[in-house]
């Protein structure tokens, strides 16, 4: 799942207020399909999740009060920076 092939590229932000949460899944946990590349994701004090299969390549992470989870099952992971009040795993 490619989500930077519009004009703004890895520039473009997906974002949530208040409590929304991003959850982005590609593929099925742990067999290999379904790799995830995002520009931004931005969330107030919501949670940000990101399920791969095989690979996971974004742009800065901002969660607020949230947490940032990656799971994926090849542990091929990009990220820009990445900033939590929460926790990281």
């Amino acid at each position: 799942m490619d989500l930077t092939t519009s004009n703004d590229g890895d520039n473009l932000v997906f974002s949530t207020s208040g409590t929304g949460t991003i959850l982005i899944e590609a593929g099925t946990l742990n067999q290999g399909t379904g790799s995830i590349r995002v520009g931004r994701l931005v969330s107030d004090s919501g949670n940000i999740t990101l399920n791969s299969g095989s690979g996971v390549s974004t742009g800065d992470l901002t969660a607020g009060n949230g947490s940032v989870s990656i799971n994926n099952g090849s542990n091929d992971v990009s990220t820009g920076l990445v900033t939590v009040a929460d926790n990281f795993t």
